[in-house]
């Protein structure tokens, strides 16, 4: 059964209020370096950030953008588009 849409960042706030015990466990008891599980929650803080979808050419340059005086009417080859994030990292 699939779960009902939530916001990533509302799914995800469970982990972030219990973590702290569960790294500190980790490293009392010598199962991860402390330098490793600090390193393990900044990528995966910066891989579950609340983000605003986009998308990105990829491949603008000046033959793909159509002008008519100082007005952008028109941008080609959309081949190479790709997801992108609006919010800052």
């Amino acid at each position: 059964m699939r779960r009902a849409s939530t916001p990533r960042s509302r799914r995800w706030a469970w982990r972030r209020s219990r973590p702290p015990k569960v790294r500190e466990w980790l490293v009392t008891n010598g199962v991860l370096p402390a330098d490793l599980v600090t390193r393990n929650r900044q990528v995966a803080e910066a891989a579950l950030r609340p983000w605003s979808p986009a998308f990105t050419h990829g491949d603008l340059q000046i033959a793909h953008v159509f002008v008519d005086g100082d007005k952008i009417t028109g941008i080609i080859d959309w081949s190479e588009v790709m997801p992108c994030s609006t919010s800052p990292p």
